[in-house]
């Protein structure tokens, strides 16, 4: 069954929406909603598609908005803002730090006109009309050149004129491609490349990129959801591999996420800001499992083109919104106390679970500011207190370690640096065994897996090459020990089971994350290799199946798990 759209007309009254109609195409519902706007009973209208695909798999999600403006509405005015890039040519305005310095700046006009930096700059009609915007603009540029020009030595008024000759210039440039004929329309093209190929025949190599932009924001200012123009962006790469395509795509979708409003629409209703740090994390690597029927379809396709793809920017742009939350002083969780300080756990685990801090040290500090939420004292004070103490609310010392290991790279912990190293190296040298640094009463595959993260935590930090390697080492005796005396290996190598199944869980358990890449995994390893030289290895493997297509696809996938627990 081929899928079938439907377009909902909804009209916002008082304080919700109610449906108004609807279409069959997309085109005569964006035409409608334009007529039901002239309506002054109407605060706003949107228009949400309905697809019915196949297998009866139903979605919806709001792909236009527009809201009449009140005149009680909060003024929209420059947002205070601590740090922004020096720009030296308007070219660099367009990089990822100067739109997201725009992003934040302009926060409340951007929330008002749900229009990414990117878009502003490349359609001349919206660039003119924020330009035009009171004095939004002027307030949002005194903002900027003060930061630069401190940071810089030069003149205030010096870099304020420099930043305004740079906008016009952007303006110009807009306006120019504004009146060029016969630019490509991206509607009706199925992808982004079919506009590249096209623009190639136009413009030189050097406007291809900008060029691209503007025929890219021409159709997304059409789209004011941000759910809706995620979901238009990577549509356009779904069947797309040229890497120029990817990386203007990547672009964009980057600035959805320097909003508030534009996170919170990628991850759905969330219980509370821990459950959704946590949702994000998992976006990013590409791990992210939807839950419920809240969370819109687009965000588990954006975690899959987040982990094979290679969104650069998009990437850093959801970190940088986690740090942004971390920093925060916003409640974790519901509940005071304890809730709290689980929250933060949960959270600090979460961007800890491969081993290394997701982020690297600027999430590390992150982390460390954040603890202020739960720190008496202000100031310098609260800072130097939440960075020491942040690293207790972690359950066991592996985690501890880890998580000191983290801050070593940053700046907020600098002061403790040395103390850190110090109780690391003392903690790891004085223990016997792996109940040391873990929880007793955790179950072993746990206990192994802490373990194995402390160790290639470790291996990937700043310590001095000899400290690191020694205390590495320690680790990976005491799992070895611990492998050892729970006889875990001689269970999976079980005599009574076939060779196909002990020779299989005994790969799985070297391929798995509870071992380290040494004493403890050469013990598992070594059962493996005494399997594999025993002769007639191949017929013994599979003596229990009998036809011989299936026989072939077990010693296939067998060798296949080899590769991956690393066997030559």
């Amino acid at each position: 069954m081929a899928r079938q759209e439907n377009f909902e007309l909804q009209v916002f009254q008082a304080d919700h929406w109610v449906t108004q109609g609807y279409s069959g195409n997309e085109q005569d519902a964006r035409k409608q909603a334009k007529g039901l706007m002239s309506n002054p009973n109407y605060g706003g209208v949107r228009i949400v598609r309905d697809l019915m695909r196949a297998g009866g798999k139903e979605t919806s999600a709001v792909i236009y908005t527009e809201m009449r403006e009140a005149p009680s509405r909060e003024p929209i005015r420059a947002q205070p803002i601590d740090e922004a890039p020096m720009c030296a040519v308007s070219a660099d305005m367009h990089k990822s730090d100067a739109r997201h310095t725009m992003q934040r700046v302009m926060r409340q006009y951007i929330d008002r006109v749900t229009l990414t930096p990117t878009e502003i700059m490349h359609n001349h009609r919206e660039l003119k009309r924020v330009l035009d915007f009171e004095a939004l603009v002027p307030s949002a540029v005194s903002r900027v050149a003060a930061i630069q020009a401190r940071a810089s030595g030069e003149d205030p008024h010096k870099r304020n004129r420099a930043l305004f000759d740079m906008i016009n210039e952007l303006h110009e440039q807009a306006r120019l491609a504004s009146e060029r004929p016969n630019l490509p329309d991206l509607s009706k093209f199925p992808d982004l490349s079919g506009v590249v190929r096209r623009l190639e025949q136009q413009v030189g190599a050097d406007q291809l990129d900008f060029f691209t932009l503007i025929c890219l924001s021409n159709d997304l200012v059409q789209t004011r959801s941000w759910l809706g123009k995620l979901e238009r962006l990577l549509g356009l790469i779904k069947d797309d591999t040229n890497p120029r395509s990817r990386a203007m795509v990547d672009r964009v979708a980057a600035d959805i996420f320097g909003t508030t409003s534009g996170l919170r629409d990628l991850l759905g209703r969330q219980p509370d800001l821990s459950t959704a740090l946590c949702a994000v994390i998992d976006v990013i690597e590409g791990k992210f499992q939807a839950k419920g029927d809240d969370t819109p379809e687009v965000t588990a396709q954006l975690a899959e083109y987040l982990s094979s793809r290679q969104m650069v920017e998009t990437r850093l742009a959801l970190l940088r919104s986690a740090k942004r939350q971390l920093r925060g002083s916003a409640p974790l969780a519901r509940g005071d106390g304890e809730h709290q300080r689980k929250a933060y756990r949960d959270v600090a685990l979460r961007l800890m679970r491969n081993g290394t801090m997701l982020g690297g040290a600027p999430m590390a500090d992150a982390l460390a500011e954040g603890y202020q939420r739960f720190v008496e004292e202000g100031g310098a004070t609260g800072r130097r207190l939440a960075a020491s103490r942040c690293v207790t609310t972690m359950d066991t010392l592996a985690d501890q370690i880890r998580f000191m290991l983290a801050l070593l790279e940053g700046e907020v912990a600098t002061d403790h640096k040395a103390d850190f190293v110090a109780k690391m190296d003392g903690v790891i040298r004085r223990a016997a065994a792996i109940n040391d640094l873990t929880a007793p009463s955790l179950p072993p595959k746990d206990k192994m897996q802490q373990s194995a993260l402390l160790h290639r935590a470790l291996l990937a930090s700043s310590l001095p090459e000899s400290q690191c390697a020694q205390l590495a080492d320690r680790v990976d005796g005491l799992l070895a020990a611990f492998v050892e005396q729970s006889r875990i290996v001689e269970r999976l190598d079980d005599p009574a089971a076939t060779l196909r199944l002990r020779a299989t869980r005994l790969v799985q358990f070297c391929a798995s994350d509870a071992l380290t890449r040494g004493k403890a995994s050469k013990i598992a390893r070594d059962h493996v290799v005494a399997h594999l030289r025993q002769p007639n290895f191949e017929d013994l493997f599979v003596a229990d199946i009998g036809e011989p297509s299936e026989r072939a696809a077990a010693l296939k996938s067998f060798y296949g798990l080899l590769k991956q627990a690393g066997f030559d």
